[in-house]
């Protein structure tokens, strides 16, 4: 069966493919304490196969989190699927040529080289193979050895973009969402409540899920509203070992799956948020009446927009920041 008659097949059955961008934490600080990546890599590998086997039409995009920043490990880039390719025919065409007369061992070369070059484009081998690059290079002194959670879902952002942008100029339809597992904690995450809070509003804007999967001992409470306010998984373990059951069990279902069965919702949600000042989780806080910064104390002058609150109004009164108990609603 061609692509197009597949897709065609899985309208008429009501299941539009999915785009899976999974955002994978591989910060070596945190990894190298918990000592079990090539565990972890594995049972995420064979939950990704998983994801392209329930539909033909299944795409696949996978960014790594590093400190270095975020990258796209698969799908490999325009320039990199020409370079292949250009190189297969290459040797398709080397084959060809010994058939007629070249010994056998070197149509055995050949043939091993053919088969090699296509193994590298396959999800597993391309994931691994550029983990371990990425993994291999040293740390520059003194740069930051956090990993940028924003950055990577901004990427992953204008990558689904682009997806269905494409898809739909060519009369199809591709239901995108993101995947998050990091290892990061709460506090480490804080000082990037308003990109993150940015990019979950871009996600709702775009009608596009956000599943978390945090592998650590504490929540993280970023990660828990991004996935309620876009109607996502919000899950945290910290037992490898059945990191393949909760990830088939839980993520693996697609977007029009979830709605005929019954899966774990979190019971409670932190929906604090984190005051400008210091980048901490307060309950109540000073609102800038201007453009609405947070402050956990009052302060003279709003930090974000210059604003001043002792200059007396025309009414004679003065201008304060008012009072207001900080928290998002899930229903806003």
């Amino acid at each position: 069966m061609e692509v197009g008659e597949d897709g065609e097949e899985n309208a008429r059955r009501g299941e539009n493919p999915d785009l899976l961008i999974l955002i994978f934490d591989a910060n070596p600080t945190i990894w190298s304490k918990k000592g079990n990546i090539d565990k972890c890599l594995q049972q995420i590998l064979v939950f990704l196969n998983s994801f392209l086997l329930l539909n033909h039409s299944n795409q696949l995009a996978v960014l790594v989190n590093h400190p270095s920043g975020a990258r796209i490990l698969f799908p490999p880039s325009p320039s990199e699927i020409k370079h292949s390719k250009t190189k297969l025919k290459a040797l398709v065409k080397a084959k060809e040529l010994n058939l007629v007369g070249g010994t056998k061992s070197k149509k055995a070369e050949l043939k091993r080289q053919q088969r090699q070059l296509v193994l590298e484009q396959t999800p597993t081998s391309r994931i691994v193979r550029k983990l371990a690059e990425i993994a291999s290079k040293q740390s520059i002194p003194g740069k930051s050895k956090r990993t940028h959670l924003a950055g990577a879902m901004s990427l992953a952002l204008c990558y689904a973009r682009r997806v269905v942008a494409e898809t739909e100029s060519k009369g199809r339809f591709i239901q995108p969402r993101i995947m998050i597992i990091d290892t990061n904690s709460a506090m480490d995450r804080e000082k990037e409540y308003v990109p993150i809070m940015n990019c979950i509003f871009s996600a709702i804007k775009m009608a596009m899920r956000i599943d978390s999967l945090v592998l650590s001992d504490s929540d993280q409470f970023l990660l828990q509203q991004a996935s309620d306010l876009t109607d996502g998984m919000y899950m945290r373990t910290s037992d490898m070992s059945g990191l393949l059951q909760t990830l088939t069990m839980v993520f693996l279902p697609s977007n029009t799956s979830r709605g005929i069965l019954l899966l774990p919702k979190a019971s409670e949600v932190d929906y604090r948020a984190s005051c400008f000042c210091h980048n901490k989780p307060v309950d109540t806080g000073w609102v800038c009446p201007v453009c609405l910064a947070i402050f956990c104390k009052k302060l003279p002058v709003c930090t974000m927009c210059n604003t001043r609150y002792d200059i007396k109004s025309s009414k004679g009164g003065v201008k304060r920041p008012r009072i207001a108990t900080v928290g998002l609603s899930s229903e806003t």
